[in-house]
């Protein structure tokens, strides 16, 4: 049986995992944390949608707090992601098309801009993503309850339009998450990537920036401390191939880019945060030895 006690995070005693005052719970032995925002090396998923962090074994333990989720999808062979890609996206049908736009407050051509299917196996919504070169790399799949997983076999990559083409305007903006990226590209803002998570593909993005070199860089963060956190090692990464880098978030009280849309900003109101926001400067100390 499982023999841990369990108490909500507070602003005393935040989540060791993520930094947030509240949502998350942690073991009064100091074992385990139930994090919701963050799913890099947890032990498991939970059936509340969080996860299961082991912070040390204990003697006790016999079994993670709650259950996995129980879909395992096969590997899949990296060369079968693109048409694997394209079956689930012929397989979408309307109104699965219409049910998810209403659902993330998106636009439905902006979901087939990114190649949003369905795949009818595993009863969840695919949003593919691609290399720096636009190579469908790996699948994630989104059930409509919103547990999120990923098709095994693939590789990281970011969530990007079929319209994305070398920071038109030589903007680019960075989010995190397909439904974030997909959000921006229905208010108009075309120019922009989705990461897989507020940690994950800085490679592939370095690697697009240093290729197309965009004149200014924005990089949206999730209103918490992971996602700062994330923009921030991005940020520095990129500055060495862009000279204007800015990190902006959403306003009090608002989540996420996608949030904040659904909330009633427009492209504007986006362009006018970024305009507003400074500019990331690189410190450079130098030492005299004597």
């Amino acid at each position: 049986m499982f023999e841990h006690q369990l108490k909500r995070c507070t602003p005393q005693h935040r989540c060791p995992i993520c930094g947030r005052k509240k949502f998350c719970s942690y073991a009064v032995d100091g074992t385990i944390v139930i994090c919701t925002k963050v799913s890099d090396g947890a032990k498991c998923h939970t059936r509340n949608d969080a996860w299961l962090h082991v912070l040390r074994e204990a003697d006790t333990w016999r079994r993670p707090y709650a259950r996995t989720i129980t879909i395992q999808p096969a590997n899949v062979p990296l060369a079968e992601f693109a048409s694997m890609a394209a079956r689930w996206a012929q397989a979408l049908t309307l109104d699965q098309l219409e049910w998810l736009a209403c659902d993330l407050g998106v636009p439905p051509q902006s979901l087939t801009a990114f190649r949003v299917g369905f795949a009818g196996a595993y009863r969840a919504f695919s949003f593919p993503m691609v290399d720096n070169i636009g190579r469908i790399t790996g699948m994630r799949l989104r059930k409509p309850d919103g547990v999120k997983f990923s098709v095994t076999g693939g590789h990281e990559g970011v969530f990007r339009a079929v319209d994305w083409n070398s920071c038109p305007g030589k903007m680019l903006y960075i989010v995190e998450g397909a439904s974030d990226a997909i959000a921006l590209h229905g208010v108009g803002i075309q120019s922009v990537i989705g990461r897989p998570s507020c940690t994950g593909g800085i490679s592939i993005i370095t690697s697009l920036v240093r290729e197309h070199r965009p004149k200014h860089i924005i990089i949206i963060a999730d209103n918490d401390t992971p996602g700062f956190a994330g923009a921030e090692r991005l940020a520095q990464n990129l500055m060495a191939y862009c000279r204007d880098v800015r990190i902006i978030t959403p306003p009090a009280g608002i989540k996420d880019a996608r949030q904040w849309i659904t909330a009633g900003a427009t492209a504007d109101t986006i362009h006018a945060a970024a305009d507003a926001a400074p500019r990331k400067t690189i410190i450079i100390q130098i030492r005299t030895i004597l």
